[in-house]
């Protein structure tokens, strides 16, 4: 069995604690990371307004991050470590990376098209909460969500 190997299986296994659904019961500056991105005001708005839910789930060594809104749902489906497209909710083509370390789910979304902004999120637990935090590259501005599990 090689490191990378035995890293993945580290991994998955730590990851074992991010299953679940939660509910999102606090939220800051998503308003302002959205209107960076682009988002149009209404779904800006329908973003931070309306209740939010997320379920991590995992299949095979396949993990799945679905987050839902009234308006919206984003489903994306990952192997920890592997680099894969995607769409964003807000359109941009991205190539993504989701890592596990420290105790963290990252996710970078490096954008593919010239003018358009790369992200990365950080899922964390901390005090009993799930911490949902996302920065755009280049720019101090930081969103923070919380979210409890139900």
């Amino acid at each position: 069995e090689n490191l990378q190997t035995g890293f993945n299986k580290c991994a998955t296994f730590t990851m074992e604690s991010f299953k679940g659904k939660y509910v999102r019961v606090h939220v800051e500056n998503l308003d302002q990371i959205l209107e960076a991105l682009g988002v149009n005001f209404i779904l800006r708005k329908a973003a931070t307004m309306f209740p939010a839910s997320m379920e991590v789930s995992e299949k095979d060594g396949t993990w799945t991050i679905l987050t839902k809104t009234a308006t919206r749902k984003m489903e994306m489906s990952f192997r920890i470590g592997e680099e894969f497209d995607f769409t964003t909710v807000d359109g941009r083509e991205v190539s993504a990376r989701v890592t596990f370390e420290h105790n963290k789910v990252i996710c970078v979304h490096r954008a593919k098209k010239d003018g358009q902004k790369s992200t990365m999120s950080v899922r964390e637990f901390k005090n009993g909460e799930l911490i949902y935090t996302i920065m755009i590259e280049g720019m101090d501005l930081v969103s923070v969500q919380k979210f409890q599990r139900v």
